[in-house]
């Protein structure tokens, strides 16, 4: 296994992306944008803007490549499917009937 450099970055940078992370909702759900957008929007202000703007880092230095995107998407994907697929099964069987 070879190690690539990784870029250092700032203590207040990564405090900055916790508190963030912590703040994030409350500010953000008064907005009513929807969850989705919601997500996206916090996705965008603390990944792009913190981490790799502020903080200068590299998707890489984060662990995100681009060659390891498919099987991520994947096991996301299955996960989701599980979530969904247990979901279904605990209504069925509490109420008799899918939601």
């Amino acid at each position: 296994m070879q190690f690539q450099k990784v870029r250092a970055t700032r203590w207040w940078v990564i405090i900055t992306a916790l508190l963030l992370t912590i703040l994030f909702p409350i500010i953000v759900l008064p907005l009513s944008l929807g969850t989705f957008f919601n997500y996206l929007l916090g996705l965008l202000v603390i990944v792009v803007g913190v981490v790799f703007l502020l903080g200068k880092l590299r998707p890489q230095d984060v662990g995100l490549h681009l060659r390891e995107l498919p099987i991520g998407l994947l096991i996301t994907l299955i996960i989701w499917l599980l979530i969904q697929v247990f979901a279904l099964v605990t209504s069925l069987a509490t109420t008799g009937m899918s939601r």
